[in-house]
């Protein structure tokens, strides 16, 4: 794949953004707790929604269906719940395209999730 020059604008701003986030960081204390709240995503979706007075304003995208490419809460409703919430709302959609496990350290540990 080739960039185009608003996709590098936006991953540029994107990088300049996280990375004063991440240096901020570095000042903490050792029992401090660093405010990590949606991290890049969060970053990336502010980006994307303001792009119009930016340098990458004629960047094109597509959110995807949360219910066809949803979250791992699918399978145990994240941090607390059984994942029926999720599930019954992709289930009246249909079934999801992809379940994301991003989270989920290793494939074995992903596999057996998925196996439940």
């Amino acid at each position: 794949v080739i960039p185009t020059a608003n996709v590098l604008n936006m991953f540029t701003e994107l990088e300049r953004r996280f990375s004063g986030h991440m240096d901020r960081g570095l000042t903490l204390q050792a029992n401090d707790a660093m405010d990590i709240e949606g991290g890049e995503q969060r970053i990336l979706y502010e980006l994307l929604m303001q792009r119009g007075y930016t340098s990458y304003s004629k960047l094109t995208f597509r959110m995807l269906s949360q219910t066809k490419y949803t979250s791992g809460k699918w399978y145990d409703g994240g941090r607390g719940g059984d994942g029926s919430d999720q599930r019954a709302a992709c289930q009246a959609d249909g079934m999801p395209y992809v379940i994301n496990n991003n989270w989920i350290i290793g494939n074995a540990a992903k596999i057996s999730r998925a196996k439940r």
